[in-house]
């Protein structure tokens, strides 16, 4: 999917998938995926089913770090560990 905002354009065939959550309720699926792009800028794709009624609904939202941060702690798929999904983000130790 491809979207643009404030001039720029988040696009999931481009961009990379860094985390992602697994649908878990059977009448509404929805998934959330998040992303980022060639030039380091986040955003999170959502995909809702709605088994009821067949229909589906897709989304982008842009992210700003933190955003992304947090979204990235709430998705149960990570397919990049912090420093590589964050490459920008100076992680320190507890």
């Amino acid at each position: 999917m491809k979207q643009a905002y404030e001039g720029i354009i988040y696009d999931t065939d481009t961009a990379k998938l860094l985390a992602h959550n697994e649908p878990s309720d059977i009448l509404e699926q929805t998934k959330t995926s998040l992303y980022r792009t060639i030039n380091g800028r986040y955003f999170t794709f959502t995909e809702a089913t709605y088994l009821t009624n067949s229909k589906s609904e897709c989304s982008i939202t842009p992210l700003d770090t933190p955003a992304a941060l947090n979204e990235y702690n709430k998705l149960t798929v990570r397919i990049y560990d912090f420093e590589e999904a964050f490459p920008d983000v100076e992680f320190k130790e507890a």
